[in-house]
């Protein structure tokens, strides 16, 4: 952020003194650096705000993708069970050896 050196702080430790005194200057030094540590505390509350916001968008799009693919997985075995026309093999009306249910017998081949 702002890169200060020791030069620059002993000016202003200097010009502060010339300028409030030193009675002043201690009290003005501890409301400043009071000041300073609400606007930093106020900062990384901000930061983390919006890095908790991130977060959730991105596992808002990570699941947004998710339920597209798992759509588009239901569509294809839906697709890929309606071209299916064989009998349930878990059905309890299920003949073995006919290949057709009871209930829906295969059709009679008239030779």
């Amino acid at each position: 952020m702002f890169e200060v050196g020791f030069a620059e702080l002993l000016v202003v430790a200097i010009v502060g003194l010339i300028i409030l005194g030193p009675e002043q200057l201690p009290d003005t030094l501890r409301y400043c650096t009071g000041w300073w540590h609400r606007i930093n505390r106020q900062m990384r509350s901000v930061q983390s705000d919006i890095a908790k916001e991130l977060r959730i968008e991105e596992m808002r799009r990570e699941a947004e993708k998710l339920n597209e693919e798992t759509i588009i997985e239901i569509a294809i075995s839906q697709k890929e069970s309606k071209g299916f026309t064989g009998a349930n093999p878990f059905s309890s009306t299920a003949n073995p050896l006919t290949g057709g249910d009871q209930n829906n017998p295969p059709p009679k081949n008239s030779a």
